[in-house]
């Protein structure tokens, strides 16, 4: 057979719908079967000339990929599907060999990454987030879809990593080949993975340019065009290096669309500090493209550590508006805070679910919803730099329960904050991971619903009657818990920062003694607590009497200068207008003690979103200190 009719033998389908489209080819195969379309054909070993429609296309060895076509059309146009589809009408079924898909799983690690190049630690990390990324066969090719890719990587039978196609950014096009091929081979990827991958500075530079421009559509124009541009940026950015970038370009994307449909719940103060941050987080990574702290981790490395106690505080599951879920296991182990649990990032194995994990083996000798409240011990762990703990570790179940006298309880919200504070930090570096606190409970307010947020809240009293918001994962977990509230002792909660400042998470309430748990995101109120009776009634009314304080400790200066001025660089953006607003709050900046702030509102050009950005950033700031050191 000759080269040019094994290329042909090698054309089918899916090759073709990946070099052109689904309806070029559909619009192809209806033209040739017009009476004439096909005139002349000189074929050779190495190449092909036809005249069809009236126009000349060369077609060599090569691939229908380098083709010619005198017609006008710019790319790879119908002409040139017409001669492949005609030639290959005569070309016999090529010798069996191995499919597209064996060819690619045989190829060593090695290899692929002699292919990736200088692309190969992008490849690693989006391998990483690709593991359950399903590849489709369609005859000898075959045809994989990474998830947030730009588009889909077809391989070949015969073509290599090479011949691959791939329906994205050509500048981009090694890393997906190499990460499909990762993924198709089943390759434990190297712990380096997280190591020596930096973010493409040209991404940064379209991000940049995309988050400057959207804060004009957004606020001034159509927010549905930063909508979509957001939202193409994050899903580069994810799949590329950058999963954090990826996160702020998503939810910023995501509140461009409430602004665009008008909804309650659409904030442009609070949009403008998340193009703000997200501004800032470019920035960063422009000066530091390789800092995990800046990029995100798609992967812990675990390290081998000394044998430990660990006490389990609660298991939590959660969900992220981009469809990522899973559990969280808390424990201390003395010293710190240790967490682990099964999770899935958002468009991978749809059929995961948390709670049915909750009654899988996790661990060896042990599942997820026996821990709690058990103290196991870990002859031989493995754990992260930031305290997290593998699958599949040994335990052993010592046969104690929880002490809350040995666990580091808050009493006292003040302290609870500050140390909340050295724990999650502030700026670009501060965790985004939601972070463990264990507090005592001294009372409860009667549980309401948000309904600006569609949240369901409960007040927390510490011994001091300051109060402190939780939000419940629903109402009958509020009402359980109130009606017996003289029975808790304790509680397990998680931390989040958000738009304003922190919010809080009940995800586990301790009772009796010894020490039970309820978790609360999982499991239904224990029978323990569902069957208060008369006596309980009247013990639950004598502690209400001890009704809490409003959270906090009255307004603060600096945060609700901050969040003045926010308001006002959003009103100057939509409406450009007279400076004298901005002259006002650079005097009260000055008064504060905000010199910096002071002169960026006095000299600021609305009109200039980059300046605009970096002067929000820096009021996101003292609003976020202010309001967590509160």
């Amino acid at each position: 057979m000759s080269a040019l009719r094994r290329m042909l033998a090698a054309q089918d389908e899916a090759v073709l719908v990946a070099l052109a489209s689904p309806g070029l080819l559909r619009r192809a195969g209806a033209a040739l079967a017009r009476p004439g379309a096909v005139g002349t054909v000189e074929e050779g070993p190495d190449r092909a000339v036809l005249r069809i429609e009236g126009f000349e296309v060369v077609l060599g060895a090569d691939g229908p990929g380098r083709a010619r076509c005198d017609c006008p059309a710019t790319g790879l146009c119908r002409h040139v599907l017409m001669a492949v589809l005609h030639l290959r009408e005569g070309t016999p079924a090529p010798v069996a060999g191995p499919s597209a898909r064996d060819g690619i799983a045989a190829l060593g690690l090695d290899e692929i990454e002699a292919f990736a190049g200088a692309d190969w630690p992008q490849a690693l990390r989006i391998a990483a987030l690709s593991g359950g990324a399903l590849p489709e066969e369609a005859g000898a090719s075959c045809v994989i879809l990474l998830p947030d890719a730009p588009g889909a990587v077809t391989f070949v039978a015969g073509g290599g990593l090479r011949g691959a196609l791939f329906k994205g950014p050509e500048g981009r096009r090694r890393r997906f080949v190499a990460a499909a091929a990762l993924v198709l081979g089943g390759h434990a990827l190297p712990e380096a993975a997280e190591a020596g991958a930096r973010v493409d500075p040209g991404l940064l530079d379209e991000a940049r340019e995309a988050v400057e421009s959207s804060l004009t559509h957004g606020l001034r124009g159509d927010p549905r065009l930063a909508q979509e541009r957001l939202f193409d940026l994050a899903v580069s950015a994810r799949a590329d290096a950058a999963p954090r970038l990826a996160a702020g370009l998503r939810a910023a994307a995501r509140h461009a669309g409430r602004l665009a449909q008008r909804d309650p719940e659409a904030d442009p103060p609070a949009w403008l500090a998340e193009l703000a941050e997200t501004h800032a987080l470019i920035r960063a990574l422009a000066g530091a493209p390789g800092d995990p702290a800046l990029t995100g981790q798609l992967r812990r490395a675990f390290e081998a550590a000394d044998p430990r106690d660990l006490a389990v505080l609660g298991v939590g599951q959660w969900r992220t508006p981009s469809g990522a879920r899973g559990l969280t296991i808390h424990g201390w182990d003395g010293a710190r805070f240790l967490s682990s649990g099964p999770a899935r990032a958002a468009g991978m194995d749809p059929g995961f679910r948390p709670r049915q994990a909750y009654g899988l083996a996790w661990w060896r000798n042990t599942i997820p919803n026996r821990m709690s409240g058990r103290v196991l011990h870990l002859p031989a762990p493995r754990m992260s730099a930031d305290g997290g703990l593998p699958e599949g570790i040994e335990v052993v179940d010592t046969g104690r329960g929880l002490a809350l006298d040995r666990l580091p309880l808050h009493d006292d919200w003040a302290q609870m904050r500050a140390d909340l504070v050295a724990r999650q930090g502030i700026g670009l570096r501060a965790t985004a991971r939601p972070v463990p606190v264990l507090i005592r409970i001294a009372g409860l307010v009667e549980p309401r619903f948000d309904a600006i947020r569609q949240r369901d809240l409960l007040e927390v009293a510490d011994t001091a009657g300051r109060g402190l918001l939780l939000e419940l994962p629903d109402a009958p977990c509020g009402k359980a818990a109130f009606a017996v509230q003289h029975r808790l002792t304790g509680a397990l909660i998680e931390a989040l920062r958000d738009g304003d400042g922190v919010s809080f998470r009940l995800i586990s309430l301790y009772f009796g003694e010894p020490v039970q748990v309820w978790n609360v995101t999982l499991d239904r109120a224990p029978h323990e607590l569902s069957q208060g009776g008369l006596l309980d009634r009247m013990r639950a009314g004598a502690h209400r009497l001890r009704r809490p304080a409003a959270d906090g400790t009255g307004p603060n200066r600096v945060a609700l200068f901050a969040d003045t001025g926010l308001r006002a660089l959003a009103d100057a953006v939509c409406v450009p207008g007279e400076a004298g607003p901005r002259k006002a709050l650079a005097a009260q900046a000055e008064a504060l003690g905000l010199t910096r702030i002071a002169r960026g509102f006095d000299r600021l050009d609305p009109r200039d979103g980059a300046a605009v950005l970096r002067l929000a950033w820096e009021l996101v700031l003292i609003r976020r200190a202010a309001q967590q050191g509160r």
